[in-house]
């Protein structure tokens, strides 16, 4: 699905958000927090509801949520004062106000996928990283849910280092077979390291 607000378009199955066809930088739980938001575009999303969505439940101060909306803010050019597209509900939670146009990935045939091809962005200067799901060596259940909490964590983790992007969760988990090509893969998600 494909979200699109002024020059700006959130794309789903990319996992990516775009200003002007340009890809913007933003952490796994800021993309994550904006695709929530505008898919509950038609009502106040709470904050408790964002904490279950975002953080799967667990214990997050006030200042993490603030943080996350801030961050999402500057991704989109917006602020606290003028509130273009993300209203905050004081005390309560927020809403995603921007006029909001849906397209489906369907509506991308394949003539046009060939008519004009993708041009692969640029590599960062900032270095980037895919964290893929592990496979574990038993098949004992303690050990297979381990390996697929880890990379969650690890990912969650590592997106709070402002220097490093990392690649969100649902695009790196889409390469989760044996037989995956660790340099197919890097070339796929255009980072510089792959765990």
């Amino acid at each position: 699905m494909i979200y699109r607000f002024d020059s700006l378009e959130l794309d789903t199955a990319q996992m990516e958000l775009r200003d002007g066809g340009r890809p913007v930088s933003v952490e796994p739980q800021v993309f994550a927090l904006l695709r929530l938001l505008i898919e509950k575009r038609d009502r106040m999303v709470p904050r408790d509801e964002i904490i279950n969505a975002i953080w799967d439940g667990r214990f997050v101060s006030d200042s993490a949520v603030t943080s996350r909306i801030k961050s999402l803010r500057q991704a989109l050019g917006d602020d606290g004062k003028t509130q273009r597209y993300v209203r905050t509900i004081h005390g309560q939670g927020f809403r995603f106000i921007g006029a909001v146009t849906v397209a489906s990935d369907a509506s991308i045939t394949p003539a046009d996928a060939v008519a004009a091809p993708v041009e692969r962005p640029k590599p960062s200067s900032r270095p980037s990283i895919a964290v893929l799901p592990f496979r574990p060596v038993s098949a004992d259940e303690t050990a297979t849910a381990i390996a697929h909490a880890l990379p969650h964590d690890l990912i969650t983790e590592l997106s709070r280092l402002h220097w490093l992007f990392v690649i969100a969760r649902g695009s790196t988990f889409r390469f989760s077979a044996p037989e995956t090509d660790i340099r197919a893969v890097r070339d796929a998600l255009n980072v510089r390291y792959v765990l």
